[in-house]
């Protein structure tokens, strides 16, 4: 490289909304350095998208950040759908607590989101610079040895603020960026993808969407109010007062009367899904760069969120030499089938709320999130294939765990007697969540289920899960810091969860699973299964069952699931780190 040659930065991203900036959050967190530009000069102050759906939440939680937006937001009421001044119907509240720490949405405008990551990504040193425009990019061939990488051209006006496309008599500075990987979250009109020639097939509807930032007043209770008039006669109309009518026509007899407005928009609906979301597996297309779709049901700033969360931990790998670029390629195959799933559900909305002004069936919390197999997906190849619900790629579930506490009868503690923790017992410990253990942006998560094995076997699995561990954490160090949540770096974190134990367990067995219980948390510690719903939901038997190890994706989705906890099982999970991760040399940065 020339010393006129520009330094190669991991990561570029191109657009500051909020999948851009969860984007840079979550790299941020992995330690690995980006730049984030965008053409505008600050967030958008309009509401646009709404609301957060449950999936989300639960990923903002793994991510740390989720209390700074239960601050911020409202959990989702009923919506009702109203047609000549009558309620046809509701779209109740989803309800899954047993699914799920969040059992409903959460109202939050678009705003606001960006907001709470923008001041979240500050505080970790990282500032978006704003008023920069994409002008062009692509993906230029190594040469004398050097790896490929991408090249990004940018302006900025000097004076005056933002670009203004047609404002050539402005005075620019450019600058040509080059970067292991570019992140297109630039929007529907992605100039990214226009760039690279991804098409971007779909139809325009006939429907418009109107909306409206501002405060009112209504004699109803709080409600999404969609009007049903004539959307076309609206965008001829658009002012405070048609907006107001309409409304009042929609909810009559009860008054809605404008008190300010911030925003008044009409726009005509479009449904279309990029042909590709990787480009030579350097450039990927996240958020409505992707995909884009009404807004019924927010599906889609989630959805985004979602595309930013599931590529940025293989970046991560990848750029610490940890993980053969090929973990890259399934972006599109896993996040092509949910741009699929979002526009098929907010068609069906918009399609039920014309004609019939309710939609009581349609699933929108997005807890049914799930990938194909794939090379970070792995079926085990002897083992036969489990029920639907338990394969590989699927959302990793939620379930109630109970602490271990013991009572000593004895000085001796390997005549030490465990019990579970349950809630008719005095004081009781209090029971944790699942996926309270899945801290972090990095981390893979062996869940261990042992049946009812440990406490015949505790001091065998003990020493197993021991081994393999440390094999693992010498053989694929992460050489970035993180900053997500741990002290340490150690990329497998591994939870024993067990059916309540035995009184027929030996000494050493008691000696050996009191000790699994003083762990610290992601070390081998061991928790109770109180009832065998978390073994079913994995799809392990909770009783005089052989067990089962399953691999939790840094993401929250199963990678990798085998029955029994023997030595064998431990190698078979070893097998399929070894199948993604390579042992690492050096940074690529």
């Amino acid at each position: 490289m020339s010393p006129s040659t520009p330094a190669l930065l991991p990561v570029l991203i191109a657009g500051a909304g909020p999948v851009g900036l969860f984007e840079a959050l979550l790299l941020t967190q992995l330690g690995i350095p980006v730049r984030i530009i965008d053409r505008e000069l600050a967030i958008s102050p309009y509401s646009r998208a709404l609301g957060l759906h449950c999936r989300t939440m639960e990923i903002l939680q793994f991510t740390g950040i989720i209390d700074s937006f239960l601050d911020k937001g409202k959990p989702m009421t009923n919506v009702s759908y109203y047609r000549n001044s009558r309620l046809v119907g509701s779209l109740p509240v989803i309800q899954a607590p047993e699914q799920s720490r969040f059992s409903t949405g959460m109202f939050l405008e678009q705003a606001k989101t960006s907001e709470i990551l923008l001041t979240k990504l500050k505080e970790l040193g990282v500032e978006v610079e704003y008023g920069w425009e994409l002008l062009d990019t692509k993906v230029v061939d190594g040469r004398d040895g050097e790896e490929e990488y991408v090249e990004t051209a940018i302006r900025r006006a000097l004076v005056g603020g933002q670009v203004v496309k047609g404002g050539e008599d402005k005075d620019y500075e450019t600058q040509v960026v080059r970067s292991k990987y570019l992140v297109a979250c630039d929007g529907g009109r992605s100039t990214v993808r226009h760039k690279i020639n991804i098409a971007f097939p779909g139809r325009s509807l006939a429907q418009k969407i109107l909306m409206w930032d501002g405060h009112f007043r209504i004699g109803v209770e709080d409600s999404d109010l969609t009007p049903g008039e004539d959307f076309d006669k609206t965008l001829r109309d658009l002012t405070i007062e048609h907006f107001q009518s309409v409304v009042n026509a929609t909810a009559s007899p009860a008054k809605f009367k404008v008190t300010s407005t911030a925003w008044l928009t009409c726009f005509k609906l479009n449904e279309r899904r990029a042909d590709h979301f990787v480009h030579k597996n350097r450039i990927f297309l996240a958020g409505d760069a992707a995909h884009i779709h009404s807004p019924s049901g927010g599906q889609g700033m989630n959805t985004g969120l979602q595309d930013a969360h599931n590529l940025a931990w293989k970046l991560g790998y990848v750029l610490n030499g940890l993980a053969k670029p090929e973990v890259l390629l399934p972006t599109y195959e896993e996040r092509g089938a949910m741009a699929d799933r979002a526009i098929r559900v907010s068609s069906q909305i918009m399609a039920r709320n014309r004609a019939q002004g309710v939609l009581a069936d349609v699933k929108m919390y997005l807890l049914d999130v799930k990938y194909e197999k794939n090379i970070v997906n792995r079926s085990h190849e002897t083992q036969p294939e489990p029920a639907a619900e338990h394969k590989v790629g699927i959302r990793a579930k939620d379930g109630i765990l109970l602490p271990f506490y013991s009572t000593t009868t004895t000085t001796s503690s390997s005549s030490a007697t465990l019990s579970a923790n349950t809630k008719d017992k005095k004081d009781p410990q209090p029971t944790l969540r699942l996926h309270s253990l899945f801290t972090g942006v990095a981390r893979f998560h062996i869940l261990v289920f042992t049946s009812d094995q440990l406490t015949i076997d505790a001091k065998e699995i003990s020493t197993l899960l021991d081994r393999h561990v440390t094999q693992w954490r010498s053989k694929w160090p992460y050489g970035s810091t993180l900053q997500d949540g741990y002290a340490d770096k150690d990329l497998f974190k591994v939870h024993v969860i067990a059916s309540p134990p035995s009184s027929a367990s030996s000494a050493a067995s008691n000696t050996a699973l009191l000790e699994m219980s003083r762990r610290e948390v992601g070390k081998g510690k061991v928790y109770i299964d109180s009832d065998g719903r978390s073994h079913k939901e994995y799809g392990f038997a909770a009783t005089k069952g052989q067990g089962g190890i399953t691999v939790v994706r840094p993401d929250s989705h199963i990678g990798f699931r085998v029955h029994g906890v023997q030595e064998q099982s431990w190698k078979d999970v070893d097998a399929y780190f070894s199948s993604i991760l390579v042992i690492q040399t050096e940074q690529t940065f």
